[in-house]
């Protein structure tokens, strides 16, 4: 709910400098994570139909997990901690982006298989680094956390349909 709620006033809030983002958001991490998704879904699969049952629930994922995303991550990594280790200032904005999507990365260690764990402590972090520099950046140029939020939903969903 307390995303639902975030998302709302998110999109309240949206502007065409928002939407400018977000397209360049979606353009950049979002194909490259979607790419990621299909390629470990190709490796462990060699295959994955497209059918109207998956294309509905890739869509149902997205819209379910828009607020979680918001709210979990999105509000506590962009929102929080990259508007507090981030200064407009400072010309080092790359070096506080790649440093958050790491820790982002390690974030998502509990959510690994136990065989695969060490292998995520080095993977994690780079994969993330991919695309949440691109979520850090869009986000700050927005300042619109719709913009890394529904990009993160959407390479969320396609995980979730694909895998």
């Amino acid at each position: 709910m307390p995303g639902a709620v975030g998302v709302a006033f998110a999109l309240r809030n949206f502007t065409a400098s928002a939407a400018r983002s977000l397209l360049l958001c979606f353009a950049t991490a979002g194909v490259l994570g979607c790419a990621m998704m299909l390629l470990v879904a190709y490796a462990q699969h060699h295959k994955f139909p497209f059918t109207l049952a998956r294309a509905r629930f890739a869509i149902g994922q997205f819209l379910a997990l828009l607020p979680v995303c918001f709210v979990m991550e999105e509000v506590a990594f962009r929102g929080v901690l990259d508007s507090h280790i981030q200064h407009p200032q400072d010309a080092r904005r790359w070096v506080s982006a790649f440093l958050l999507s790491a820790v982002w990365g390690w974030w998502h260690l509990p959510i690994t298989p136990a065989s695969a764990l060490k292998q995520g402590i080095i993977v994690f972090p780079i994969m993330h680094a991919m695309i949440g520099v691109p979520f850090s950046l869009f986000w700050r140029r927005s300042g619109n956390l719709f913009v890394p939020a529904a990009v993160h939903a959407l390479i969320d969903a396609v995980r979730n349909t694909v895998l």
